[in-house]
């Protein structure tokens, strides 16, 4: 296969990979056992695969020699999953059925990290409905990168958006290592509850990156010369790879992280 179109099948599987594993989460309602094989349901179901026995992961699940996977990994059973949902819930829309070989390199890639051990064991931490205080606090985040009332041409709004993504990430990181501390509690009123609130509010993250961002455009451009940005499009499939999978393993932090920006009642 071409590399540009193992590429695209990496960005596929890992949309698909998101979906399914929000969908999951959902599903298994709090249930880390079902959970966990719900997720790894995905390489069977994107093999054509929707039905099975009660066997190890790795019965069924090809694991190449050079794919990495945790030794916890060969040791989980399917056992309360033995079909797709699709298979006896009606009401799953859309879904795609599109197969991909267990041999192929975006296949193996992806098995790669979610049979990482920490990726399973954070895992065992998730519980449903706690992804939406997240969301509203990253959104909160992007609006200022991305103010409603402006429009942004597609590039530049995927642009705006990674910022906010690497503010709130480092946000997060700091909270996750205790360095930010409460500098102040404050007494507002909340229009949504309709009574007085204490607001936390938490000393400043340093946004290093934001230097380290303008300082590597700065270099490009003198390397670059005159004329417009130039866009590169050699970028090396791994690295892109794991750019990308950083959304996935973004998505099981949320479950450690607390909500910094969470009001308290009087």
């Amino acid at each position: 296969m071409p590399e540009g179109a193992e590429k695209e099948e990496m960005k596929d599987l890992y949309r698909r990979l998101i979906v399914h594993i929000r969908n999951s989460i959902d599903r298994s309602q709090g249930n880390a056992i079902m959970l966990k094989e719900l997720v790894f349901s995905f390489f069977l179901h994107i093999q054509g695969i929707h039905r099975w026995r009660p066997m190890k992961f790795s019965d069924i699940i090809r694991v190449e020699p050079n794919t990495k996977a945790c030794s916890r990994f060969f040791g989980e059973r399917f056992s309360s999953i033995l079909e797709c949902p699709h298979i006896t819930d009606s009401t799953i829309e859309s879904l795609r059925n599109e197969t991909t070989s267990p041999e192929s390199p975006a296949y193996q890639k992806l098995l790669s990290y979610v049979g990482k051990a920490t990726f399973m064991t954070d895992m065992d931490k998730i519980r449903p409905g706690k992804l939406t205080p997240y969301n509203e606090s990253f959104n909160n985040i992007r609006i200022k990168y991305c103010p409603k009332q402006s429009y942004f041409p597609i590039k530049s709004f995927e642009i705006r958006t990674m910022l906010a993504v690497l503010h709130w990430n480092t946000m997060q990181r700091a909270e996750l290592c205790g360095e930010r501390r409460i500098s102040e509690v404050i007494q507002v009123f909340s229009k949504s509850k309709q009574t007085k609130v204490m607001k936390i509010k938490k000393e400043p993250t340093k946004m290093e990156w934001k230097k380290r961002v303008v300082e590597s455009a700065r270099r490009k451009k003198e390397e670059q010369g005159m004329g417009d940005p130039v866009n590169d499009s050699q970028v090396n499939p791994d690295e892109e790879s794991e750019l990308l999978f950083d959304d996935v393993q973004a998505l099981l932090d949320f479950m450690e992280a607390e909500n910094n920006m969470e009001d308290s009642e009087e």
